[in-house]
């Protein structure tokens, strides 16, 4: 309230006090007294010495700094503030009557917290939660330590520990980053506490999790497995099915039964042991014996209960069937006489039309009245074996499979002109496959 003024006396009343500049009394339009007060005349409370007003910005406030030196309003601004602080030691003015004097001592904070990690398997770790350690002061924070009241809560090794270091400058953030790894079943309660050079705001934080037995989850993708026809006395292609292990601990004792031994495994990673989180993979083929449908099925066993098993797998057996083709059957051309005139030339096609391997597959071979007027371009033929020039190998063609034997009607200078017949044949396994060659010689 300042200074008070006690009661004074009514003018009426004599004597009067001699005139002076005491404070003295008076009355209102009712006649009752009013005591006159005055104040605050200072910065402090002449009673308890704290400060009765605080006009400096704070560190966020917008006023900082803005007026910068090539503003006009700049060299008119006083250089000095309220306090007497120089205002123009950084080439801008802070609005206002008092200049933002940054703290010269860290102020520390931990956010972020409490952390709970629920429940975790014993024998894992959880994923990472993470605490942001904040240093809002002017001055460097340093001394940054970090200790865990129970060993199941720590930080993670090497840069997924997060950024803090030991130091923290002013006006910087870093992270702490704890993970969870539970050693017994049970509720786990615990502290991180951050001590540096200042005390932390908001450490220790309070950490929970719950460790929970580990188990594993096991499933099977991929089937059914549907082969379709298939030769008998050949082995399909082989199609691959998936075992998951999205548990938290391995499963073992992995076996594989089939109902049919037409059905078998040829390959794949799945060994007797899957790790948790991991997959791996089985791959079967189906190899009639008989012509007739097979259904059946493969169970895949493990150390818990396999979703998806057991599998069904089903395909046909049916009768091989070798056969091929020679295209075009046949071909018709005409060419010049002449040493050294390469003629026109024709590519013929052999495909494998049966549904088993065409084997035996020999290099193409001219023959007829007219042969030697025709010839075999060997480094555009593939079919037969390597040899003679010839460009490429195929002594087995699979079902739709091609090869190609190229010919080229060269008619010799020394041969009359008129019409010249030959043939071109390629044997294999199926037989001899011949196509007519009808040239003309001019």
């Amino acid at each position: 309230m300042g200074y008070q003024v006690p009661p004074g006396i009514s003018d009426a009343t004599v004597p009067n006090p001699v005139f002076n500049l005491t404070p003295s009394a008076t009355v209102d339009e009712g006649n009752n007294w009013v005591n006159i007060s005055w104040g605050p005349l200072a910065l402090t409370n002449p009673v308890s010495g704290t400060t009765l007003a605080n006009y400096s910005p704070a560190s966020s406030s917008s006023v900082i700094n803005l007026i910068p030196s090539t503003a006009a309003t700049y060299a008119v601004a006083p250089s000095l503030d309220f306090f007497g602080t120089a205002r123009k030691a950084n080439n801008a003015v802070d609005a206002g009557a008092v200049e933002f004097i940054a703290s010269s001592v860290a102020v520390a904070n931990v956010s972020g917290g409490p952390l709970a990690f629920g429940s975790v398997a014993t024998g894992a770790n959880s994923a990472a939660q993470t605490l942001a350690l904040h240093n809002t002061g002017g001055a460097t924070l340093t001394g940054i330590t970090v200790a865990f009241s129970s060993a199941v809560f720590h930080r993670p090794a090497g840069a997924a520990a997060g950024t803090c270091g030991a130091t923290l400058a002013a006006g910087a953030t870093c992270t702490i980053n704890v993970i969870f790894s539970p050693t017994a079943v049970g509720l786990v309660n615990a502290t991180l506490t951050i001590t540096a050079s200042v005390g932390v705001t908001g450490s220790p934080v309070s950490l929970s999790g719950t460790g929970v037995a580990a188990v594993a989850v096991a499933s099977v993708t991929g089937g059914p497995l549907a082969y379709g026809n298939v030769p008998t006395g050949t082995t399909s292609a082989a199609k691959t099915l998936t075992l998951h292990n999205t548990g938290t601990a391995a499963l073992t004792g992995i076996t594989l039964a089939f109902s049919s031994p037409t059905y078998t495994r040829s390959g794949g990673t799945c060994v007797a042991t899957l790790g948790a989180g991991n997959t791996c993979t089985i791959n079967v083929v189906f190899s009639p014996t008989a012509v007739s449908t097979v259904n059946a099925t493969l169970t895949i066993t493990a150390s818990v209960g396999v979703t998806g098993s057991p599998v069904s797998l089903s395909g046909a057996g049916i009768a091989p069937v070798i056969a091929a083709t020679l295209t075009p059957t046949t071909w018709t051309t005409s060419a010049t006489r002449g040493v050294g005139l390469l003629g026109p030339a024709q590519a013929f096609t052999l495909t494998n039309t049966g549904n088993v391997a065409l084997t035996g597959i020999a290099q193409g071979v001219l023959g007829g009245a007219n042969a030697t007027e025709f010839a075999i371009i060997h480094l555009l033929s593939t079919c037969g074996p390597a040899g003679g020039g010839q460009s490429a190998s195929n002594t087995t063609l699979a079902p739709g499979g091609t090869c190609v034997v190229t010919v080229s009607f060269e008619p010799l200078a020394a041969q009359t002109t008129g019409v010249k017949n030959a043939t071109v044949s390629v044997t294999d396994l199926a037989g001899t496959q011949t196509s007519t060659l009808t040239g003309t010689a001019n």
